[in-house]
């Protein structure tokens, strides 16, 4: 079983990766405040972490580069953000991005799951 963390609000991609999750036996943690969000992902373990780009407190990309330049977190947890814009690798500047940036597309959530 895997046990995954959403860190953004909760939509309807939000809810189909959640179904998904449940119907093949994974946990998905999802927490739509991103301050608290970061703050579990210091406390637990989690196989993957997942974002939005787009947050009203802290988008994704700082939400990335916080955990990612964290000592707390082991940093070959996979990191996947989820996007509906274009060039988003551009916006983590020069360094290393996410592992994975998916499109909101109806093939997200098994692009997920594929990564997992």
């Amino acid at each position: 079983m895997a046990n995954a963390i959403y860190i953004g609000e909760k939509n309807l991609i939000i809810k189909a990766l959640e179904a998904k999750f449940n119907e093949l036996g994974h946990s998905l943690v999802i927490e739509t405040n991103p301050l608290q969000g970061i703050n579990i992902v210091y406390k637990d373990k989690f196989d993957m972490i997942i974002t939005n780009i787009l947050n009203e407190e802290v988008d994704g990309v700082q939400i990335f580069q916080i955990i990612k330049n964290s000592n707390n977190l082991n940093s070959v947890t996979p990191f996947v953000v989820i996007t509906s814009g274009e060039n988003i690798d551009k916006l983590f500047g020069s360094s290393t991005g996410p592992d994975y940036i998916f499109k909101k597309d109806s093939e997200l959530v098994e692009n997920i799951i594929n990564a997992l």
